[in-house]
């Protein structure tokens, strides 16, 4: 009928053919008609292909979905390692500003220590240099006055006994030793004289 499309394998037997009718010279009031069942013949057989057009963009909006939401779970977690990142790189900042300062004290007391050193190393130079009578070399025997138990104090009674009976016992064990560095130090390190 109307509506039907011909298989090409079929048109070589259409007889009237409706594009000829179409072609005649018309009288009287001609509009043209549209059947509504051929509308709808024409749109169901559209409809599968629309359908599998349907079916296929379904398909890819729910693969986009998919892939949408595992994008938004990837970025959610890189939100968060990048703000902890952030939190680990002030928390490094903060120990770095601490390590400095800590550093620099450790410096101003190294040029203190150092300072100081300097000084000491410059006093011990002239107390042995020169001031210090009681430097290996520049010893006499009036030198045990510069010991503690006798410097800066009265001579008395006690401190002559004392120096006696100390000088007694340290000499009579004396007899036949060979004074050296050694023994000296080792005489030094025994303490004050009693």
């Amino acid at each position: 009928g109307l509506c039907t499309e011909i298989p090409e394998g079929l048109e070589a037997y259409r007889v009237i053919k409706w594009e000829e009718i179409l072609k005649l010279s018309r009288s009287g009031t001609v509009e043209d008609f549209v059947d509504p069942k051929c509308a709808a013949a024409k749109e169901l057989r559209t409809c599968p292909i629309t359908l599998k057009k349907l079916e296929l963009a379904v398909a890819e909006k729910s693969s986009l979905e998919l892939s949408l939401n595992k994008t938004q779970g990837e970025l959610l977690k890189l939100e968060r390692l990048f703000n902890s990142t952030q939190e680990d790189l002030v928390e490094t900042k903060n120990d770095l500003e601490r390590t400095e300062r800590n550093l620099n004290d450790t410096r101003s007391d190294l040029e203190n220590t150092r300072e100081e050193l300097e000084t000491t190393e410059q006093e011990l130079k002239n107390v042995t240099e020169s001031k210090c009578p009681l430097v290996k070399g520049n010893l006499t025997k009036w030198d045990i006055f510069y010991t503690p138990p006798y410097y800066n104090k009265t001579f008395t009674r006690s401190l002559y006994q004392q120096l006696r009976t100390t000088w007694d016992e340290v000499s009579s064990r004396l007899f036949g030793v060979t004074m050296s560095d050694p023994l000296i130090k080792l005489i030094k390190s025994c303490g004050d004289l009693p």
